[in-house]
């Protein structure tokens, strides 16, 4: 019950990100990932069928961006003073709630 508590709250909160990011230069880019992170979220609470490996897909996806703005960031920009910086922190917490939900679902046998 709880997990699922906690689960809905992240996919409420994935889906506020989402939506505050109409301001963003590129939203789209920034909305279908953390709509990802939304939709994975609630397929726990909903019981959707999603195979295994578009979860990790998805995981590889937002693993790939994640690299990609390091390199970008990491060294080279403030985080919370740069666009990168705080897009990279935001894309940090999709990634490791995403990953905590496959190490999870292996626990459980629920992917």
């Amino acid at each position: 019950m709880i997990e699922n508590i906690i689960r809905f709250l992240f996919a409420c909160v994935f889906l506020f990100f989402a939506f505050v990011q109409w301001n963003d230069p590129d939203p789209l880019l920034w909305m279908i990932n953390y709509c990802i992170g939304a939709i994975l979220s609630l397929k726990y609470i909903s019981k959707i069928n999603i195979s295994k490996w578009i979860f990790r897909l998805a995981l590889g996806y937002i693993g790939i961006q994640l690299i990609i703005l390091a390199y970008r960031v990491i060294g080279k920009q403030h985080m919370m003073h740069a666009e990168d910086g705080r897009e990279f922190l935001g894309l940090i917490i999709v990634f490791l709630w995403l990953f905590l939900l496959d190490i999870y679902s292996k626990k459980t046998k629920n992917i």
